[in-house]
């Protein structure tokens, strides 16, 4: 894996933080460089692509009908004030 970015860790050597963090000790790797693969494994690097993928979606409950299913319920709505 490939570094988007400057990687640094932390003074503990704990986590690791991008360039600009104020906890970042020591650099990590450079920008474009190759990540080993140990250090990958070390620190649960992921890529974007990975992290995007395994982002679970956000559960926000159940929608009402209407955005559910959309123009049907609109347009049965639309023929019952039709039909007094």
């Amino acid at each position: 894996m490939k570094a988007e970015k400057r990687l640094y860790v932390t003074a503990d050597r704990k986590k690791v933080v991008g360039e600009g963090d104020s906890r970042a000790a020591f650099l990590l790797v450079g920008k474009g460089q190759e990540i080993p693969v140990d250090v990958v494994k070390q620190y649960g690097l992921r890529s974007k692509a990975e992290t995007k993928e395994s982002k679970p979606r956000e559960d926000k409950g159940t929608s009402p009908p209407e955005k559910e299913t959309g123009f049907k319920i609109n347009q049965l709505k639309d023929q019952g004030e039709g039909k007094k």
